[in-house]
């Protein structure tokens, strides 16, 4: 109870001994004490100070950085970034080399692009991609990795991110090392599946990845005769990368991962003049004593008896709620208000923004522009829209109206700038930037004006979201190592950790009330979507998603971004590239609708409880007559 608590109570008893007057101020302070309740909610008083706040400078710019076995190339202010990459690298390099028991011996060179023209729409929705460029297309003369790297703190991109990043990072450098052991930078020696499979399955391995949905999936092509043999696996598709895999894994499960080295290392002795299949019959007669056709009867028995199996098929194919496009291509969900929706698209072959109803009917596009506008956010009245867009060759903050005007430019720092929130009166845009080095939240005037740093620890902070009646911001930071949900003032005061998990929280979003915050969170590659009660710190399960690790099969998208409709009766949610609604349990609205009422009737008792214990003692130490 504060100070002001009890001083309100003491007052009240010693105003008066009439019992009138005594139940009008027990009314009164259970008011204020209700006020300090909601104005504080249920949270822990251990602030999270902002020190070492930025001076607004630009970072320094340049295109190398060196690891101890990596050359990463670049351009661009994003240091950040490219060092959190090399990190990466580093520690795939220890294991990857350990496990393929052989060492580089060059640094590979890493081109890093974040240039949004090369990025395909479906890279923003994995948020990460890559290859191998082969050694006689590359200006090395060796085999080069190229990533691309889009904002993480993207709604398009952030989520997935955490995954993709170290999960692509450690399937390229694999092809590198492979291109290294065979002498063949080019990588004609090995099939598809093999080339595929191998990067796999230690993606898998290095991130300690559930293989449910892999599992889930190679059952689906067993109980419909569409298992391709490896006699014919040589397409270039999710079919050798998925089967790959689990060719590699039947291998190093039934014969040992020296005998796997082995397998690898007849590649060596590939004759060109022989056919593909003659190879592959040497190879596998030399290792394994076997035909290929015995081998392949063998693995698939194995899949059928030992892999397809123990995965939750009911959950795997769950959906959350009903569509509500039924357009075709890539869509997200990103903002509503007055009953409109606002989405992204890939409809017509970059992102784009959509405005429509929140049943999906009477699109309005927004943008149609060929670069990439994405984090699109209606103001509080529903007739601006503030987004992200790289039309003018960086990620800057861009407005139009809701009827698809002509985009007014907000930012031009040279950095990536990323859409956040509006106001609650619309008078500013809060956005994470990177313009000083780490992933910070400013604030500036709805016309560009007055940015200043609103939240700029060493920590990166990123996804700021106002408070629908405008006095908190909620936002993520990895300031504990992971990434979690905090809730300051407006002003970037008053800083309170809301969740504390080993697994990474992200997209937070409020309610219309103010009362509740959506958000998922992501454990290796599945997704939960959660609702976190403000007054009571209360959290509630509203959908969960089993591992997608692989990424194999038409249902690639992982549970993302979700948004509150308008009408507080149902949540948005992206899931496998398109957008539902999923409606809101009732228990939980009546929960929230009732906690209001035993709270005041809690205080209320308690006020009462005093007055009558101080009333029952003033008379037992009145004088006898």
């Amino acid at each position: 109870m504060s100070h002001a608590e009890v001083r309100c109570i003491s007052s009240s008893i010693g105003a008066s001994p009439r019992k009138g007057l005594l139940a009008i101020m027990a009314i009164l302070c259970a008011i204020v004490l209700l006020i300090s309740i909601f104005k504080n909610g249920d949270l822990d008083d251990t602030y999270l100070n902002p020190s070492n706040l930025f001076d607004g400078s630009n970072g320094t710019r340049g295109n190398n950085l060196q690891t101890e076995h990596f050359n990463l190339s670049f351009e661009g202010q994003i240091e950040n970034m490219v060092s959190t990459e090399g990190d990466t690298l580093e520690e795939v390099f220890v294991e990857a080399t350990q496990f393929l028991d052989f060492i580089v011996p060059d640094r590979t060179m890493v081109n890093i692009s974040t240039d949004p023209n090369i990025l395909p729409p479906q890279t923003l929705d994995l948020s990460y991609f890559g290859y191998v460029v082969p050694s006689d297309m590359s200006s090395s003369g060796a085999p080069e990795m190229f990533l691309g790297l889009p904002p993480e703190w993207s709604t398009q991109s952030n989520d997935n991110y955490l995954d993709m990043r170290v999960w692509i990072a450690a399937h390229e450098f694999v092809h590198i090392i492979r291109y290294y052991q065979t002498e063949d930078y080019n990588g004609s020696l090995y099939p598809p599946w093999l080339e595929e499979g191998l990067p796999t399955y230690f993606a898998f391995q290095h991130l300690s990845a559930s293989d449910e949905y892999v599992r889930y999936w190679v059952k689906g092509l067993i109980d419909t005769n569409e298992l391709i043999d490896i006699t014919d696996l040589f397409q270039w598709n999710y079919y050798s990368l998925g089967e790959g895999y689990t060719i590699i894994k039947y291998i190093i499960d039934e014969y040992g991962r020296e005998v796997f080295l082995d397998f690898l290392e007849t590649f060596k002795d590939w004759d060109g003049t022989r056919t593909t299949d003659d190879n592959l019959q040497i190879v596998f007669s030399s290792v394994f004593d076997k035909s290929l056709q015995d081998f392949n009867t063998e693995w698939k028995a194995y899949l059928s008896n030992n892999f397809a199996i123990d995965f939750d098929r009911d959950a795997i194919e769950r959906l959350p709620g009903e569509p509500v496009l039924g357009a075709s291509g890539w869509n997200m969900p990103t903002s509503t208000g007055n009953g409109k929706l606002l989405s992204v698209t890939d409809r017509l072959g970059s992102l784009d923004l959509i405005l429509s109803n929140e049943d999906g009917s009477e699109e309005t596009w927004i943008t149609t522009d060929s670069s990439y506008d994405g984090d699109g956010k209606l103001d509080d009245t529903a007739s601006w829209i503030a987004f992200t867009s790289t039309r003018g060759g960086d990620y800057d903050i861009y407005k139009v109206t809701a009827d698809g005007g002509v985009p007014i430019q907000l930012t031009n720092d040279g950095s990536f700038d990323i859409m956040g929130s509006w106001s609650a009166d619309g008078q500013e845009i809060a956005f994470t930037t990177n313009r000083n080095g780490d992933w910070d939240i400013y604030v500036m005037a709805n016309d560009g004006s007055s940015i200043r740093a609103l939240i700029a620890t060493e920590a990166n902070e990123g996804s700021p979201t106002f408070s629908p009646e405008g006095s908190r911001i909620v936002y993520v930071s990895d300031a504990e190592g992971n990434r979690d949900l905090y809730i300051a003032d407006a002003d970037g005061s008053n800083i309170k950790q809301l969740t504390s998990t080993p697994d990474d929280e992200s997209f937070p979003s409020w309610s219309p009330d103010g009362s509740k915050i959506v958000y998922t969170l992501k454990s290796e590659f599945s997704r939960e979507l959660f609702v976190f009660d403000i007054a009571t710190g209360e959290v509630d399960v509203l959908f969960d998603q089993p591992s997608r690790a692989g990424f194999v099969g038409p249902m690639i998208g992982v549970l993302r971004y979700p948004v509150w409709s308008s009408q507080d009766d149902a949540i948005f949610i992206a899931y496998g590239g398109q957008i539902f609604a999923l409606e809101l349990p009732s228990d939980l609205n009546q929960r929230i609708e009732l906690i209001y009422p035993f709270i005041i009737s809690v205080v209320v008792v308690a006020v009462v409880a005093v007055l009558v214990f101080y009333m029952r003692r003033r008379r037992t130490s009145e004088p006898q007559q």
